[in-house]
């Protein structure tokens, strides 16, 4: 027997061409730029919080409008996101040759 799941997403609505918005969830506002995740906001606490694509935190906004506005905005000054995304790669080479190290000292005995 097979069971179907289906979920209760809208579909993206556009704004201004860049950003595409889905609601997957009540509070929550999901939205992706030509296909790529551009971050999302949720409703907490009467406060939109937003939180860009590369997981780093916006000011929280006092309305929607005002959340999705500022994803629309580029990415305040501040650190490349690419030494973020090389140190994680780095890490997690390290931790898989670590792992394979230990691995390979098992089979040896």
């Amino acid at each position: 027997m097979t069971t179907a799941l289906q979920a209760s997403v809208r579909p993206p609505e556009t704004v201004d061409g860049r950003l595409s918005w889905a609601s997957p969830a009540a509070g929550l506002w999901v939205a992706s730029r030509a296909g790529d995740f551009a971050g999302y906001v949720e409703l907490r606490n009467g406060r939109f919080e937003v939180t860009d694509g590369l997981g780093a935190r916006r000011p929280s906004c006092g309305n929607l409008e005002q959340a999705r506005a500022a994803l629309a905005e580029p990415r305040p000054a501040g650190p490349a996101a690419a030494p973020v995304r090389s140190h994680l790669t780095a890490g997690l080479v390290g931790a898989a040759l670590s792992l394979a190290t230990v691995a390979f000292g098992f089979l040896r005995f």
